[in-house]
């Protein structure tokens, strides 16, 4: 596990120092765990998982991928994926974004109309 630690902190971009603070832990505490001194504690695990959104399976066995994908990263990969082929949806997606909450409360019920027929 201590090899994925280390690997999770540079695909982060951080030093043992920044990783550190963001978990409340010394560099030194980082150097021990990434170095195979000290065994992860359960609570530092979580702590690693939950700050990072990382997969824990992969921290304990290295088997599937990183980080964990929620439902709304998928959407937004998706929709991403939906704007970078037609120009003429990002285009929209781009007037959409600089409506205010109620205008975008009146495009939705538009498209619930047009979704239904």
């Amino acid at each position: 596990m201590n090899t994925r630690i280390r690997d999770l902190r540079i695909a982060e971009g951080l030093s043992q120092i920044e990783f550190g603070n963001k978990l409340g832990m010394t560099r030194h505490e980082i150097y021990n765990l990434e170095s195979g001194r000290t065994r992860i504690k359960e609570s530092d695990l979580k702590l690693i998982t939950s700050t990072f959104k990382v997969n824990e399976k992969w921290l304990k066995t290295g088997e599937g991928d990183m980080y964990t994908f929620s439902n709304n990263n998928l959407i937004t990969a998706e929709v991403l994926c939906a704007i970078d082929k037609n120009e003429r949806l990002a285009k929209a997606m781009l007037k959409f974004s600089k409506l205010n909450d109620k205008e975008l409360e009146a495009m939705e019920k538009l498209l619930e109309l047009f979704q239904k027929e």
